[in-house]
């Protein structure tokens, strides 16, 4: 599994140099997520993300606020295995679903599409993988929250 992580993550390297973000990508996204774990009371994450001409996105994502979140396209070799264009990563400050205390230290990976004048995709935060006999509190505190189904349209 480390080498399939390690040949992504070169090959990611090796996206499109002197890209820019496309001007209808620049302005305010909302729209929400379908988490696909089952250690969450929640079953959805809020999007409320600003794209902005340099690249640089910022917002909240479910309750965390996002900085140094940034756009980019994804590795033209990640592409080819039938993932999305575009990818946002960046630092979450604050719990990402308050009232469960559900805190993680990253949007690992906000995939996405632009279809049709929406992004769609899915997500990933940082955390771990972790045991099946962990234990639900385990879960919450430690394991990557994944989500699917994210929709964001464009906000008026």
């Amino acid at each position: 599994m480390k080498t399939l992580s390690t040949v992504l993550m070169v090959a990611n390297l090796w996206g499109f140099p002197g890209w820019r973000v496309p001007a209808e990508f620049v302005g305010m996204w909302e729209g929400s997520g379908h988490e696909i774990v089952s250690w969450s009371e929640e079953d959805s994450i809020f999007f409320s993300l600003e794209i902005h001409e340099d690249g640089t996105v910022t917002g909240h994502v479910g309750d965390a606020v996002l900085e140094n979140g940034v756009l980019k396209t994804n590795g033209w070799f990640v592409q080819l295995l039938g993932n999305p264009k575009y990818i946002i990563g960046g630092d979450l400050n604050g719990a990402i679903v308050e009232k469960e205390g559900i805190f993680r230290k990253k949007l690992r990976w906000l995939l996405l599409d632009y279809i049709n004048g929406q992004f769609e995709g899915g997500f990933h935060t940082s955390g771990t993988f972790t045991h099946p006999w962990a234990g639900n509190n385990h879960w919450k505190k430690h394991m990557r929250m994944t989500g699917v189904d994210v929709k964001l349209f464009r906000k008026h």
